[in-house]
């Protein structure tokens, strides 16, 4: 994993942390709720420059979005172009420029929902907090599911 997206993902993990540590875990709903894309854009702007009102990173205008897992799971970072463990049809295929960063393209997955939907999102957050309860550490879970150890991988002790 290249310095960018390690850096990226380590801020994923204290933003999701402490959203999770405000809200609680038992009422997965409302914690779900949390991460959906226009309730955070309001409240959360610096989070992600797809806030702006100019920017979405999935479909036309963001419409459904849950934003827990803008790192998915199910992305293959094992390659530096990275691509979809799933084979989700509805990745573009196509590669991120990330040029103007000094590194290699990305794989797209701009048009996939997957995991941006609210069922899918209240699923990882059950899995969460199933880790949780059974004493492991949040930060290392949410590192573990943010790096697609978590769900469908090896998880990392």
């Amino acid at each position: 994993m290249d310095k960018f997206t390690e850096k990226w993902l380590r801020k994923r993990v204290k933003i999701v942390s402490k959203e999770i540590e405000k809200t609680g875990l038992m009422n997965i709903e409302n914690l779900a709720d949390s991460f959906r894309f226009d309730k955070r854009r309001l409240s959360n702007s610096y989070e992600c420059p797809c806030y702006d009102d100019k920017k979405f990173c999935h479909n036309k205008n963001n419409v459904g979005v849950y934003c827990l897992l803008c790192s998915c799971p199910n992305y293959d970072a094992s390659t530096n172009e990275g691509g979809c463990k799933i084979g989700n049809p509805f990745g573009t295929g196509y590669y991120y420029d990330r040029s103007v960063y000094n590194l290699p393209d990305i794989w797209d997955c701009s048009d996939c929902l997957y995991p941006h939907t609210k069922e899918q999102t209240m699923d990882v957050l059950n899995l969460v907090k199933e880790h949780v309860l059974d004493g492991d550490d949040l930060k290392k879970v949410l590192w573990n599911l943010f790096n697609g150890k978590l769900i469908g991988g090896e998880e990392e002790g």
